[in-house]
């Protein structure tokens, strides 16, 4: 029941953009620009830690890093991020502890961001 029940929610959301698609269109362009967000900041990142990949390439790379971390395979991404991330760069000659320093880097800005996040629904929710 509760599966049918967001199953339903589901379908009725993607419902209510279609009959929207000017909604639907900003809605894109919102994740877009949070993707460009995405991949400038770890592209600064991987700079911190001496890793020069050209911004373009940074744009594949995280597109495969999000497919598979959509893969229910662990907890988190954790180790899944790490392993695919170490794999891609070693194509790069991208040392192993250079991408895994970075892995854990992007994971943990993602833990403070979401967290942050937490507080502040929170803080807004009880208000």
């Amino acid at each position: 029941s509760k599966y049918f029940d967001h199953t339903i929610e589901i379908i009725n959301s993607w419902n209510y953009y279609l009959r929207k698609p000017e909604l639907l269109f900003i809605s894109v362009i919102w994740g877009i620009i949070y993707q460009l967000f995405g991949v400038i900041i770890i592209y600064l990142l991987a700079n911190e830690f001496q890793i020069y990949i050209p911004i373009i390439d940074w744009f594949w790379i995280l597109a495969i890093i999000s497919v598979i971390l959509l893969l229910p395979i662990s907890i988190g991404g954790v180790g899944v991020r790490e392993g695919a991330l170490i794999g891609i760069l070693g194509f790069i000659d991208i040392s192993n502890e250079k991408a895994l320093a970075l892995s854990f880097a992007i994971y943990g800005l993602q833990l403070l961001l979401a967290i942050t996040g937490g507080i502040v629904y929170i803080n807004l929710r009880s208000k």
